[in-house]
């Protein structure tokens, strides 16, 4: 469960984008009805070349669906975990720092974070006419005095992004700035 500080607020939270998802949602489709399309289509059929002749029958069906009942649950696992790691990594920006939140698997997730004045560069790559055409790409964070690169990828519209961490960094330095030149000027 994610813990705020008292007066921390969640500004806006940030995901994958959904053409990532969608088309491994068609591809697991495809392999699913692959194999029951082929079974099909060769059920009693014979094929005659010159050397040899191949003759498909179906002689225990109940091994046919055993094998496809396995792949449909192999394949369900695979998409139940690819929309589960979509729908639970991300970022969450909130008025003090940004959440890096990352799933891998089903059972194992991690979690990192960092202040927002801690920001020193935000940069975001676009690539392939794919990912400008639908607007998603990586977006890079560099902090200052860690080794760690946070890199959200297949993000739904980079700069946005980039801009609204980088208002929300600005807000902060700003406040900052304003509240260390007050306690410089005033007399004690």
């Amino acid at each position: 469960m994610l813990k705020l500080g008292e007066d921390e607020i969640v500004i806006k939270t940030f995901r994958k984008h959904w053409f990532l998802p969608a088309i491994k949602t068609v591809v697991m489709s495809i392999l699913f009805v692959v194999p029951i399309v082929i079974l099909l289509t060769l059920l009693d059929k014979t094929i005659t070349t010159e050397f040899f002749e191949i003759t498909f029958s179906l002689q225990k069906p109940s091994v046919a669906v055993f094998v496809i009942s396995l792949w449909g649950l192999f394949l369900w696992l695979r998409f139940f975990s690819f929309w589960s790691d979509y729908n639970l990594d991300g970022w969450i920006l909130t008025n003090k720092r940004v959440i890096d939140l990352e799933q891998h698997g089903f059972f194992k997730r991690e979690m990192a974070s960092f202040r927002l004045e801690r920001l020193q560069d935000v940069t975001t790559e676009i690539n392939g006419i794919v990912a400008t055409f639908f607007k998603f790409g990586n977006v890079h964070v560099q902090t200052a005095g860690t080794d760690r690169e946070f890199v959200l990828r297949f993000a739904a519209d980079p700069t946005k992004i980039k801009e609204t961490i980088l208002k929300e960094h600005d807000r902060i330095i700003d406040s900052d700035m304003y509240h260390d030149a007050d306690s410089v000027g005033s007399p004690r």
